[in-house]
Order: C-alpha cells, then sequence, then structure tokens
C-alpha cells in the first residue's frame, strides 16, 4: 500500500513496533543525483510535522535512507550534511540459465 503525503509519496515509510522511531526509504535505480536528498528531505519533514498521524509518538526519532545503485561524489556530500541520513548502495545481478532440456519446434 502506498502512503501519500502532502508533499508526494515516499517509495517506503516504516514506524517501529516498540520502539518511537520513524523511517523514510528513497529508493533511486540508476546514478542518483543529489537533488535525491531534497527529495527526502521533503519527506522526513513532512513525516516530522505529522507524527500524530502515524499513532506515533511526539518525541519520535525520524530517519532517511537514501538506496541508490551508484551513488555519485555530489550525494555522498550533500548526504553528510543531513543528521539521522543514511546512503546505501545496492547490486543487483541477473543471470538467466535455460532448465531441463530444450524443446523442439
Amino acid at each position: 500500500m502506498e502512503f501519500s503525503t502532502g508533499v508526494g509519496r515516499p517509495d517506503i515509510l516504516l514506524t517501529h513496533k516498540t520502539d518511537s522511531r520513524v523511517c523514510v526509504v528513497e529508493l533511486k535505480e540508476s546514478n542518483s543525483s543529489d537533488r535525491a536528498v531534497g527529495q527526502l528531505l521533503k519527506y522526513v519533514g513532512w513525516v516530522r510535522d505529522h507524527l500524530d498521524d502515524l499513532d506515533v509518538s511526539e518525541d519520535a526519532d525520524v530517519e532517511g535512507r537514501l538506496i541508490v545503485s551508484g551513488p555519485t561524489e555530489k550525494l555522498e556530500y550533500a548526504l553528510s550534511a543531513v543528521q539521522n541520513f543514511t546512503l546505501h548502495q545496492y547490486n543487483i545481478n541477473v543471470e538467466l540459465r535455460t532448465s531441463g532440456s530444450p524443446v523442439d519446434k
């Protein structure tokens, strides 16, 4: 289910079951620019102002995570200036194999 904020839809919004924490996650499929940090900041700012709407304590910690396939130096510098934001990199490897014996046509 997508969660819509007043400023857009974050890719993933997580609330912790027992701790007073919220995590906003943005996923980017290619080398991301530092503009992605602004997008994440927008969502985190909205969440901080609407913790009551999420049934989370007003004292909740709100963190942002940006997940990209290839971080750029600009992106790393932009994120380093923001507290409670982390950058993660993913790698995808796809290998296709034929299963069983080939079918004659």
